[in-house]
């Protein structure tokens, strides 16, 4: 399980075939949406389901729902936080059981992935929270940037040789940013920023949106939809401008549409435009006042009450350089691999080339944010034969 801020994924891999499969979760193989929708006196939805229904939903019905997200960084501070990813993990489950019945019975461990700096407490919750919803006892945490590594080794992107000398993973997602510097396939040094991730982003798009239509915020408020457009409709809009300005060589300019609102598009953003936002970023009042709600990225709330400005882009950097001092990383890395959804924008292979030059190797999957849950999923099946090959190798070699 890759359990993310915004999107997780599941995977499962026999342990007598090194091949990963994507769970089947109702015709969602690559991810799901990590979201829960309450509503009065029914059941929780969650996944994509919540966030379709929570769209329909008409203004009078939405009074009685409740939606939560982005809860995966507060699982240690916030009860709500805790509740909602128990609810996710046992909703999806039940899903898989609808499709599967037999699907648990088959399962003789489970993987949880967690960022390599991530603290004992939120390992001990997260582990906590899977068995209590259903996973079974065997359930262990492993750090995610084994996944990535595993990943493209098993694809045959890197060679094993490649693998075990000075790799460096950085894990952008939507919640997170982190950086993990592994030899000899174990992770020897891990940092990051638990603030950093593609949800400030989000929120810079959101206020692209309300700029260019004023009247927007007040129909948003009315229809108690200020986190569903932050969160869910501007990422939407930010992952579609991100991959067009990739594909168009960061030229000209873009139109993107917040889908199932028509009346609400961001026109006409140039690249530059775009730059000079990320470099000048204050957290919005909305985002502010989520903040604020669920006790989250402490060090933004309070640059933003500061009136601060922030260049993200820069505090990706400085993320990065902050470990290669550190650690006396200078000449030590030999490759990097990109992983998670937010490494996808084109600015963060720019940012990596800058800091290493052309001494590096930099890969990465088209689908960087599966890289994780497929990775840990065939790491059994790698580990038996790898047993089967050292019990045949000492068997033919003299005493």
């Amino acid at each position: 399980i890759d359990f993310g801020t915004t999107h997780s994924y599941f995977a499962t891999c026999s342990k007598e075939e090194t091949k990963p499969e994507s769970v089947d979760l109702g015709g969602k193989t690559h991810g799901i949406e990590t979201v829960v929708l309450y509503r009065k006196e029914e059941m929780p939805l969650v996944g994509d389901l919540a966030f379709e229904e929570y769209g329909m939903a008409l203004p009078e019905e939405r009074e009685n729902y409740k939606i939560s997200m982005q809860f995966k960084p507060e699982i240690c501070t916030s009860e709500d936080a805790y509740k909602s990813t128990y609810d996710f993990l046992s909703g999806i489950l039940q899903k898989i059981l609808q499709i599967s019945p037999d699907f648990m019975t088959d399962i003789s461990q489970v993987f949880i992935g967690v960022p390599c700096e991530a603290s004992n407490e939120f390992r001990k919750k997260i582990k906590e929270i899977a068995q209590r919803a259903g996973y079974g006892e065997n359930i262990e945490t492993k750090e995610e940037p084994k996944g990535a590594l595993i990943y493209h080794i098993y694809n045959g992107d890197i060679s094993a040789e490649e693998g075990l000398s000075g790799v460096l993973i950085i894990d952008f997602g939507g919640g997170t940013c982190d950086f993990a510097f592994m030899y000899n396939g174990e992770p020897q040094h891990s940092w990051g920023d638990m603030e950093l991730g593609g949800r400030v982003f989000d929120d810079l798009f959101f206020q692209c949106l309300l700029e260019q239509n004023p009247k927007a915020l007040k129909k948003i408020q009315k229809d108690h939809q200020e986190h569903f457009v932050l969160f869910y409709g501007c990422r939407k809009a930010k992952e579609d401008f991100s991959e067009a300005m990739a594909q168009t060589k960061r030229k000209g300019r873009i139109s993107v549409k917040i889908r199932d609102y028509d009346y609400r598009l961001i026109r006409n953003i140039p690249w530059d435009d775009f730059l000079e936002r990320a470099t000048h970023y204050r957290p919005s009042p909305i985002f502010m006042k989520w903040m604020e709600m669920t006790k989250s990225n402490p060090k933004l709330y309070q640059k933003g009450a500061q009136k601060q400005t922030i260049d993200l882009i820069e505090w990706f950097r400085s993320a990065l350089e902050e470990g290669i001092r550190q650690y006396w990383l200078q000449n030590k890395i030999h490759l990097v691999i990109l992983a998670g959804g937010s490494s996808k924008w084109v600015w963060v292979k720019d940012v990596v080339f800058e800091v290493f030059g052309d001494n590096v190797k930099i890969i990465q999957s088209n689908r960087p944010y599966a890289v994780i849950s497929e990775g840990l999923s065939v790491l059994p099946a790698l580990q038996k034969r790898h047993m089967e090959v050292q019990r045949k190798v000492k068997k033919e070699l003299p005493v």
